[in-house]
């Protein structure tokens, strides 16, 4: 029910809801002005696992660039994160930073040799095109993860 309910509302936000006239035709999820889905399928993330990788961005578009605020959150197989970064991307490369919250399932092993806590953590994100390259930075370990999205 909560995969269906994050899917309805980034099917909401990625329509351009400011566009005068008949939004159907101006509607282009991918116009880099405005509301932006996000998605990354995380190829083994070291402290949730295997997870989608969901969310929305607002961007600001200044000629080839575009800038603004993304709001994700992960759902794996050994936990769950929340992201909030800033994203600055140009043509087909893009960069993120920002700070993400790690709930780790009873039963991860991680969770255990962390201290039995959640964890905050500074994230670095690097896509180009469809891969993206995942960096995580917190008290206790530091790692990267490969994600393939948009």
């Amino acid at each position: 029910m909560r995969k269906v309910f994050i899917f309805a509302l980034m099917a909401i936000f990625a329509s351009p809801l400011y566009a005068e006239g008949n939004w159907f035709e101006n509607l282009d999820p991918f116009d880099r002005d405005g509301w932006t889905p996000r998605y990354a399928y995380h190829d083994n993330d070291n402290l949730i696992g295997y997870a989608h990788y969901a969310g929305v961005s607002y961007f600001k578009k200044a000629g080839a660039e575009s800038e603004g605020v993304t709001l994700r959150g992960a759902f794996g197989n050994k936990g769950k994160k929340v992201n909030l970064a800033y994203s600055n991307s140009f043509s087909f490369m893009s960069v993120d930073f920002g700070l993400s919250y790690y709930a780790l399932d009873d039963d991860n092993e991680r969770k255990r040799d962390m201290g039995g806590i959640d964890l905050l953590s500074l994230e670095l994100g690097l896509r180009l095109w469809v891969v993206q390259v995942i960096g995580s930075v917190n008290e206790g370990t530091s790692f990267v993860t490969l994600g393939y999205g948009f």
